[in-house]
C-alpha cells in the first residue's frame, strides 16, 4: 500500500484542481459575494476571477459581474491559452507515447464491476477511447467527468463560458502556462498491476468521493468565497509530507510561477487585464493572491 498511497492521493487532488463538487438548488445571481479580485501592478489593473470547470443549468450563465469586467479588459489571461477543442487535439497527441499493447487495454483486464462503473461515467465509446493508454489518462478522464453522476456538465463551466465570450469579443488571449505543463501534472508511470488497483479503487469509492467534494461547489455556486476557502483549506493536512508535496506541486509552485508571469504581462502594460484561474488557486497557503501581495502589490476583493 505504500506504493499506492502517493498516486491515490494525487488523483484525489486532481478533483480539487478541476473543482468538481455538487449543489442542490438554484441560486439568486444577485446574492452573496463573488470570486473576483483586483490587483494593481504599476499602471496595469488586473481583475482575477476564480472559476470552475463544471456546472449546472440552474446556475448558468455565471454571475454577470464577471462578464462586465471581461468586457472592459483589453487582454484576457487563462491558465492555458488554448480553446477546448485545441486542448483535446494536443492531449491526444501528447498521450500517444503512453499507448499500451492491445492485450493490456483496460477493457480486457479490469473486472466487470469496475468496467460498469467506468462506463456509467464515460460511456462505452469514451472508455474505449482512453483505456488503451497508461492509467493516468483514463483516471484523468474519470476525475473530470465523475460529477456527471450528479448531473454536472462541463458545457456549463465558468471557465468555458469566459473563454468563449472572450473569443467572441475578439479579445487578445494569453496563458499562464502551456497545455503540456498541465498534462504533466497528471502523468505517472507505475507498474501495470498497480494501475489496475488504482482504477478499481477510484471506481469503488466514486460515490463517496463526489458527495464529499460536493460542499466545495455548493459554496462556489452560492457565491460564498469565505465558505469555499474554509472547506478548501480543511481538505488538506499539510503536516502530512505526502499531502504537502502534492499541494506544493499543484498549487504552491504553480501559483508562484503564475505571479511571475502576471508581473511579466503587466510590465509596460497600462491597460486592464482579466485573469481567470481555477478557484482553488485563490485560497490556501501560497495562493495566487498571496503571491502577488508578497510581491508588494495591492489586492482587494471586487464587490458584486
Amino acid at each position: 500500500m505504500k506504493t499506492l498511497k502517493p498516486l491515490s492521493l494525487f488523483l484525489t487532488l486532481v478533483s480539487v484542481i478541476l473543482m468538481v463538487p455538487r449543489n442542490t438548488a438554484g441560486r439568486n445571481p444577485a446574492s452573496g459575494d463573488i470570486f473576483l479580485w483586483e490587483a494593481r501592478i504599476d499602471s496595469c489593473t488586473l481583475y482575477i476571477a476564480g472559476t470552475i470547470h463544471l456546472g449546472k443549468a440552474d446556475y448558468y450563465p455565471p454571475q454577470e459581474t464577471y462578464l462586465n469586467y471581461l468586457k472592459r479588459s483589453d487582454l484576457v489571461v487563462f491558465e492555458v491559452p488554448d480553446d477546448f477543442e485545441a486542448l483535446k487535439t494536443k492531449m491526444f497527441s501528447y498521450i500517444q507515447k503512453d499507448r499500451l499493447p492491445e492485450e493490456k487495454y483496460f477493457r480486457h483486464t479490469l473486472d466487470s464491476g469496475t468496467i460498469a462503473g467506468i462506463t456509467e461515467i464515460l460511456g462505452t465509446d469514451e472508455f474505449h477511447k482512453f483505456d488503451r493508454y497508461n492509467a493516468w489518462v483514463l483516471l484523468t478522464q474519470l476525475s473530470v467527468n465523475k460529477m456527471k453522476l450528479l448531473d454536472y456538465d462541463p458545457s456549463f463551466g465558468v471557465d468555458r463560458y469566459l473563454r468563449e465570450n472572450a473569443a467572441g469579443m475578439g479579445k487578445e488571449i494569453a496563458g499562464l502556462e502551456c497545455a503540456e505543463d498541465q498534462f504533466r501534472l497528471f502523468e505517472s508511470d507505475l507498474p501495470y498491476d498497480i494501475q489496475l488497483k488504482i482504477i478499481e479503487n477510484l471506481i469503488r469509492n466514486v460515490r463517496a468521493s463526489i458527495e464529499k467534494e460536493g460542499t466545495l461547489y455548493d459554496a462556489y455556486l452560492n457565491n460564498e468565497p469565505e465558505e469555499f476557502g474554509r472547506i478548501f483549506r480543511e481538505s488538506y493536512h499539510l503536516d502530512n509530507p505526502v499531502q504537502k508535496a502534492v499541494y506544493d506541486k499543484i498549487f504552491t509552485q504553480r501559483n508562484s510561477g503564475w505571479a511571475d508571469r502576471l508581473e511579466e504581462l503587466a510590465s509596460g502594460h497600462s491597460g486592464t487585464v482579466f485573469v481567470a484561474v481555477g478557484a482553488g488557486h485563490l485560497f490556501g497557503p501560497g495562493n495566487l493572491l498571496e503571491c502577488l501581495t508578497d510581491k508588494g502589490y495591492m489586492v482587494s476583493q471586487v464587490a458584486p
